[in-house]
């Protein structure tokens, strides 16, 4: 018989070798990370974010259990994946069952034994910022870089970098930097050098009252703030869920609780620069309201430099008026308040009327063009 010989040809499959990429992360450390990244854990809001931007969410397969508050920004997806802890505070056994490739945190937190900690399991830490002005052109390019995702990263920088250019074209043209006082989530923690929060401060054309201090998050009293005399303030708030806010109640508790801090050093007058700019009208009343409230309550004064003459004959008891930086005139606003006063210290032509006691003051024309 004549012998069949068969010949099975079978298809070899050959896996691309693991390769390392080394990278130079916020502290200035060398990481090496096996490429290609596959499972990462976001320890952050801000590395989650980056992510996202870069369309690398689906490699993602672990987020810090913070997220759970903003369910509307972030969908459902990654609201629902497993979660490992806080930033500052990580479950190192819910990261290490989740055998991530890579996991993203801050700079400073969480502490150093994290990462030796995570070394000793055989998985990288990646300690990236992605909120510091300085810096987060060259983060997001690296780990576009490290994900294969460099076309992603250019565009988000090109359109970032733009955008900056512009904000410092148009703060170039203002000469003047008010001084801000800048309050973290915690009360009385401020913001230092080496902080994002003085880079924007500074950007903007703010002037940080902490740029002298040594730490990037100091603990100040409200003695140093006073004596500082800050123009702006900017209290940071952590609201989860914000994109479905309706109510201001929040907010409005936030800002009374600042003013009660003034209030406590039991001052006899309350000084008040412009306190209804930039307000829409029912802030604007709001604002003025809270502050009749407290002259009334709280047996002190305030003086309050404004330009709206309605607000100003609505809750003043006395008006001092100035033209040219000299007294112009001075007494109650029913007095005051009348249009041949207004012409002559505005060169405005003004209706002016009265109702239940209170000045209204509506500007028709600059004078002599009616």
């Amino acid at each position: 018989m004549g012998a069949i010989l068969a010949l099975l040809i079978l298809p070899m499959v050959f896996a691309l070798p693991a390769r390392a990429m080394v990278l130079t992360d916020a502290l200035g450390r060398q990481v090496a990370v096996t490429t290609p990244v596959r499972r990462i854990v976001a320890l952050n809001s801000d590395a989650l974010e980056i992510l996202r931007t870069l369309k690398a969410q689906n490699r993602v397969v672990g987020v810090s259990a913070e997220i759970v508050r903003e369910p509307l920004f972030w969908g459902r997806r990654l609201t629902d994946l497993p979660k490992t802890g806080g930033w500052r505070t990580p479950n190192l056994e819910a990261i290490a069952d989740l055998d991530p490739d890579l996991v993203l945190t801050y700079s400073r937190n969480p502490g150093a034994d994290f990462d030796r900690k995570m070394a000793d399991l055989g998985i990288p830490v990646l300690r990236l910022d992605f909120y510091k002005l300085a810096t987060l052109e060259a983060e997001v390019r690296k780990i576009g870089r490290l994900l294969g995702e460099e076309d992603e990263a250019r565009a988000f920088c090109d359109w970032y970098s733009g955008h900056l250019a512009q904000i410092r074209k148009r703060v170039a043209a203002v000469p003047y930097h008010p001084a801000v006082y800048i309050e973290s989530y915690s009360d009385l923690a401020t913001v230092g050098p080496m902080s994002g929060a003085h880079e924007m401060c500074l950007l903007v054309g703010g002037r940080n009252i902490a740029a002298d201090t040594a730490l990037p998050y100091p603990k100040v009293t409200p003695e140093w703030v006073v004596a500082q005399n800050p123009e702006i303030i900017v209290k940071a708030a952590a609201w989860g869920n914000g994109y479905q806010a309706r109510d201001a109640a929040f907010f409005n508790e936030l800002r009374d609780a600042i003013m009660a801090r003034a209030l406590a050093q039991e001052p006899d007058y309350l000084l008040l620069d412009e306190p209804t700019s930039s307000l829409d009208l029912y802030h604007q009343l709001e604002v003025m309201e809270m502050v009749a409230a407290l002259v009334r309550n709280k047996t002190m004064g305030a003086i309050a430099a404004m330009h709206d003459l309605t607000l100003a004959g609505r809750f003043a008891d006395d008006l001092l008026m100035m033209q040219n930086g000299a007294v112009f005139c001075h007494g109650r606003p029913a007095d005051l308040l009348t249009a041949g006063t207004i012409r002559e210290v505005y060169g405005v032509e003004a209706a002016v009327r009265q109702e239940n006691g209170h000045v209204f003051v509506h500007p028709l024309q600059c004078a002599g063009k009616l």
